[in-house]
């Protein structure tokens, strides 16, 4: 138990120490340009030493449902590549322990002196840890809760 809980309150600090660099306090790193598509992207769905029955498809039927409760149409993921943004979500379950996040990704523009690059950035997220008691619906839950704060934020910075 001491393991996974180190293990979260490390994760837990590498995303608090970035959580927000690079962005203008007045903006979310979310604006689409009123483009309500969104591809959904599960990147990382990991079960150590946990009994908790967790799939790709349940968490992307879940989180369909939820984003077309507030009229966000979910994407095909490889439609991420054309639109240039997708939503990613990661799983991380260890022991009793639980952490879910939700990071919208984009294409980000960056100059250092006269030269420009480019690359994949996380402008916006959001993460929930708890324990999850052999209990998959708690986790699904605190998903979906990240889920909801995200289409808040989307719906408001693109007009909605």
């Amino acid at each position: 138990m001491k393991k996974a809980v180190y293990i979260l309150a490390c994760i837990i600090l590498l995303h608090i120490s970035h959580y927000g660099f690079g962005i203008e306090p007045d903006e979310t790193g979310l604006k689409t340009g009123g483009d309500l598509r969104i591809p959904v992207i599960v990147l990382g769905l990991q079960e150590a030493e946990a009994n908790i029955d967790i799939t790709e498809e349940l968490v992307l039927r879940e989180v369909e449902l939820r984003m077309f409760r507030h009229r966000i149409i979910l994407a095909d993921r490889e439609d991420a590549h054309v639109l240039g943004w997708y939503l990613g979500i990661d799983i991380l379950v260890v022991g009793s322990a639980y952490h879910v996040k939700a990071g919208f990704h984009r294409k980000v523009i960056y100059d250092v002196g006269d030269r420009v690059y480019g690359r994949e950035g996380i402008t916006w997220q959001i993460w929930y840890t708890g324990v999850h008691e052999g209990d998959s619906g708690i986790i699904i839950d605190s998903l979906l809760d990240c889920v909801d704060d995200f289409s808040a934020e989307f719906l408001m910075a693109n007009g909605e």
